[in-house]
């Protein structure tokens, strides 16, 4: 019999998925944080990236909460390792949103698990929110981090209009990596048998 409520299995996969998700996310991180002007675009190409494990994660567990649980612990590392409790926030927001929008479609439907990537997507906009509401602070810990030059950069490509221009470039970067999520899955582990 097959049960609706999250099973040991379940928190395993959670885990395994959202462990995979992090460290994916963070190397792609370190890699944008090298150049200034992809700052911004920080939420659009992770969202591209990290698709392809999103995708794979929703088609395996397909319970309500999973989602939830995994936006929570991402924001708990991240709040955690930045000392930014706003990410705890945005990832609470994205992940109930996201959990709401992939339960219409009952965890099983890909449009609604793609829309809803595009929303869980924002979960790292608490982090990218710190450039417009706690300027001074955000660029004081770009300059002890990267030099007074990076800081003048991150500040030049910052202005206060960037932020709608962020906050839809998560959204797009969501369903753009749940397209390319959903295509991968389909081509390499249902094809395969793996699913």
């Amino acid at each position: 019999m097959k049960t609706k409520s999250l099973q040991i299995q379940d928190y395993i996969n959670i885990g395994l998925f959202t462990a995979l998700y992090f460290v994916t996310m963070f190397m792609t991180g370190v890699v944008i944080k090298l150049i200034p002007v992809l700052i911004i675009a920080m939420p659009t190409i992770i969202g591209s990236v990290c698709g392809i494990i999103y995708m794979l994660f929703v088609s395996k567990v397909k319970k309500r909460g999973m989602i939830l649980i995994m936006a929570i612990i991402l924001g708990g590392l991240m709040s955690l390792i930045s000392g930014i409790w706003l990410i705890l926030i945005t990832s609470l927001i994205s992940g109930v949103t996201a959990e709401i929008v992939s339960g219409m479609g009952k965890y099983k439907k890909s449009n609604y698990l793609i829309a809803g990537y595009s929303f869980f997507n924002c979960w790292s906009l608490g982090a990218m929110l710190t450039i417009w509401l706690y300027r001074d602070w955000f660029l004081k810990k770009m300059e002890d981090t990267g030099g007074a030059r990076y800081a003048e950069l991150i500040k030049r490509f910052t202005p206060n209009w960037m932020i709608f221009i962020v906050i839809l470039g998560a959204l797009f970067g969501g369903l753009f990596g749940g397209i390319i999520g959903k295509k991968v899955l389909h081509k390499h582990f249902v094809k395969g048998g793996l699913i």
